[in-house]
C-alpha cells in the first residue's frame, strides 16, 4: 500500500505541488475499518509526504467517513498537529452540513479550499451563480488557504461561465 503513496508523493514534490488531497474510506464500506484505523494509516501518509516536502490532507468529501465534521474533528484530535484540511463546499453542501461550520471548526487547519457556488436547484455552480458568502470565507481564512474554482462538468455550459466565476471572485477579495 505505502509504495502508491510513496510514487504520489515523490511525483507530487517534483511537480512543486504543496499539498496531496486524500478522500480517504467511504462511509459505508464492504469491510468496516475502525477510526482508529484509518487515522493511524493516515499519519502513516503524513509521513511519508513529510519525507517528500509535501502536505497530505483529509477532504470532506460526500459519502465518505470524511462528510461529516464529527469524523473529522475525531481524525484532528487523533492526528493533532498533523492534520490538515482540503474544506470542499459543495461537498459539504451535499453531505448536508454547513460549510461555515466545517470552516468555522476547522479554520486552523484548512489550507486549501474547493470552491464552488450553490442555491436550493443546483449544489454545484460557479461563483456568483449561487448563494454562498465568499467574503465570509476569505474574511475567516484570509490568505492562509490556497483556493481552487472546482466545478463539475454538469455545472457550467461554457468557459466563459468559470472566467466570470474567477472576476466574480477577484472583486471581492
Amino acid at each position: 500500500m505505502n509504495d502508491i503513496y510513496k510514487e504520489t508523493c515523490h511525483a507530487a514534490a517534483l511537480l512543486g505541488a504543496q499539498f496531496v488531497v486524500i478522500h480517504g474510506a467511504v462511509a459505508q464500506p464492504k469491510i468496516p475499518i475502525p477510526e482508529e484505523r484509518y487515522f493511524a494509516r493516515f499519519l502513516q501518509l503524513v509521513e511519508i509526504g513529510r519525507a517528500e516536502g509535501v502536505t497530505v490532507c483529509q477532504e470532506n468529501v460526500n459519502r465518505f467517513k470524511s462528510q461529516h465534521i464529527a469524523f473529522c474533528d475525531r481524525m484532528r484530535h487523533a492526528l493533532g498537529d498533523d492534520f490538515h484540511m482540503v474544506l470542499d463546499i459543495k461537498q459539504a453542501v451535499r453531505a448536508g452540513e454547513d460549510p461555515f461550520v466545517f470552516l468555522d471548526t476547522f479554520q486552523k487547519e484548512i489550507v486549501h479550499v474547493h470552491i464552488s457556488d450553490h442555491s436550493p436547484e443546483k449544489d454545484c455552480q460557479p461563483p456568483g451563480q449561487g448563494s454562498f458568502d465568499f467574503q465570509r470565507l476569505y474574511r475567516t481564512l484570509g490568505d492562509r488557504g490556497h483556493y481552487m474554482i472546482e466545478i463539475y462538468s454538469r455545472g457550467y455550459r461554457v468557459a466563459a461561465e468559470l472566467q466570470r466565476a474567477k472576476a466574480y471572485l477577484d472583486t471581492i477579495q
